[in-house]
């Protein structure tokens, strides 16, 4: 079974390390967070919080299957 840990996430280190930062210690609440709001709470913008939430929902996939 895949972890549902940001540290599993593609993407570079100082975002999972803003992520946990902010209080985000698995991928559930970024699944269900609008990118808006994620930019919002990191204080990026939201193309970043895009490529963020996507990342989660890939491993999100990979984990189903």
């Amino acid at each position: 079974m895949l972890s549902n840990s940001i540290h599993v996430l593609d993407l570079a280190v100082g975002l999972k390390e803003l992520l946990l930062d902010k209080g985000f210690i698995t991928l559930d609440s970024l699944l269900k967070m609008p990118p808006a709001d994620l930019a919002s709470i990191l204080g990026t913008d939201v193309y970043i919080a895009r490529l963020i939430i996507m990342s989660a929902q890939r491993h999100a996939k990979i984990v189903e299957q």
